[in-house]
């Protein structure tokens, strides 16, 4: 079965028709036919590209496989590693961002 990639616009910007972005590239949440509850997030999670992903979260997503992120936002980080900590799982996550969390998570351990 393929993939379907979906590219979402930034709910703070209704009217936009492109991929959110940040810095230039954008962030693109994958969703799996077979498999409604999990997505790839694929590039930058910036500044309004966090509403991307909040959006995934808030129609069922509860499996972020975060391997192709490649720059997050300290907003993006205190996100996850709070709320959304608590609404999914996030898998496959880079070394550079599992290390952040942890310091945002348990800030005395660091």
């Amino acid at each position: 079965m393929g993939t379907q990639q979906l590219t979402l616009a930034s709910t703070v910007t209704p009217a936009l028709s492109r991929p959110a972005e940040s810095r230039g590239r954008p962030l693109i949440v994958a969703e799996e036919p077979g498999q409604p509850a999990r997505a790839r997030v694929i590039g930058a999670l910036t500044g309004d590209a966090l509403q991307v992903l909040l959006a995934a979260v808030n129609r069922g997503v509860v499996l972020l496989d975060m391997s192709q992120v490649d720059d997050v936002d300290e907003p993006a980080v205190r996100a996850l590693a709070g709320p959304l900590s608590r609404r999914c799982s996030l898998v496959a996550c880079p070394r550079w961002l599992e290390l952040w969390l942890g310091r945002v998570r348990w800030p005395n351990r660091h």
